[in-house]
């Protein structure tokens, strides 16, 4: 059974806890002054004690085990890392286990990303989250109806390659795996808008990927390389790339998985993996506490531009929409953000209390069908409470 493969697991957890429970109350290092972010100092020993490790790692007994894909975890606050860790396999064929540096494809959740790109350049007077995205594609007939904010918020109606077949046909006319540039040819053959800007909310990946463009357009460097530039490199995130910067097999590069005829095989690549914006990030859970120290210290952005990111957005009719800049907002608890992610077979979850300055991260390598890492991240979460 795999409660009784995952128990030894659980006593290396309680045996090494309890052996460096003094000096769990050390301080964090401090990060020196700098100009650049500042790659925070990653803990040696996890402060978590031995019953919150043995309750996480029960949380997973029922489909991970020492021969299945699995997951990794950060629990952090402040500047204090809890909890990190890894279950299952990163590569079944090699058995190389999980670990807090493997690297996961984090889909979706790397909507954070573009829309901190995005900021980076306002900040930096490149570009205003109000302008028209046709002053600086000029290309897009519609380009002037749709503002960045809107883009960002998910209410620009742009059309989509996720639901538009005209799109997805011209997006694949001259290549069978698109990039960039296919993306702003095949958006701009397309007349005008799917829906009217700041009417509804529509999630749009194609609209993010957009972003990406823009990123792109506007800073003159690949996506990835401005990723690896401002926010890989400065914080010192070694396990984290944008694709398609690296190849996908590295050794702490997780392979992802799917179950077909109760098989767990491998998944292929994506035809759509050149496509960059609306999730293309690969990060490990220890490059995210790095990161997740920065970006809510205003080390990447301000902390004002920040806020702007997590406020709810005022539809056309007055209405409002609970998505800020590549975050999911909580319409019943303004303190708490999150976005989910799935891609390649890969599922991500990151979850983040403002007030408490509290995260939790949970990553998958294969594409369970009755475990979802959000769940599991919320269900961490209150073990802390």
């Amino acid at each position: 059974m795999r409660h009784a493969r995952l128990l030894p697991i659980i006593l290396v957890i309680i045996f090494l806890l309890a052996a460096c429970d003094a000096e769990l109350d050390a301080p964090a290092a401090e990060a020196p002054a700098a100009e650049a972010p500042v790659a925070a100092t990653v803990p040696q020993r996890t402060a978590a004690t031995s019953t919150k490790a043995v309750e996480i790692a029960e949380l997973f007994a029922d489909f991970v085990d020492d021969e299945t894909p699995g997951a990794a975890v950060l629990v952090s606050q402040e500047d204090q890392l809890l909890y990190t860790g890894g279950f299952g396999l990163a590569d079944l064929e090699d058995g190389t286990p999980i670990s807090a540096q493997t690297s996961f494809h984090l889909g979706s959740v790397g909507k954070q990303f573009t829309a901190l790109g995005i900021m980076m350049l306002a900040e930096q007077g490149e570009l205003d989250f109000d302008d028209a995205i046709g002053d600086h594609l000029p290309d897009l007939p519609w380009g002037g109806q749709i503002t960045i904010r809107q883009l960002l918020n998910h209410v620009s109606g742009v059309p989509d390659y996720d639901e538009d077949s005209d799109v997805e046909d011209a997006l694949f006319a001259d290549t069978d795996t698109p990039g960039n540039d296919d993306l702003l040819a095949a958006l701009a053959q397309q007349d005008d808008v799917a829906n009217t800007p700041g009417d509804a909310f529509a999630y749009s990946n194609t609209g993010y990927d957009l972003l990406g463009v823009l990123i792109e357009q506007v800073s003159g460097e690949t996506y990835a390389d401005f990723m690896q530039e401002n926010v890989f490199a400065p914080l010192k995130m070694t396990h984290s790339f944008a694709q398609p910067k690296r190849p996908r097999a590295s050794d702490w590069v997780a392979h992802s998985y799917t179950e077909e005829d109760g098989d767990i095989v491998a998944y292929d690549e994506d035809p759509l993996d050149g496509l960059n914006g609306s999730g293309s990030i690969y990060a490990s859970v220890d490059d995210l506490f790095r990161y997740d120290q920065a970006l809510f210290g205003g080390e990447l952005v301000d902390l004002d531009t920040f806020a702007e990111a997590i406020q709810p957005t005022e539809l056309n009719d007055g209405e409002l929409s609970y998505y800020g800049f590549g975050w999911e907002l909580d319409a019943d608890d303004e303190n708490v953000i999150s976005h989910s992610g799935a891609w390649l077979a890969f599922q991500s979850c990151y979850v983040h209390y403002m007030e408490e300055q509290f995260s939790v991260i949970v990553l998958f390598n294969q594409d369970y069908e009755d475990a979802d890492p959000c769940e599991i991240a919320f269900e961490i979460a209150g073990l802390y409470e």
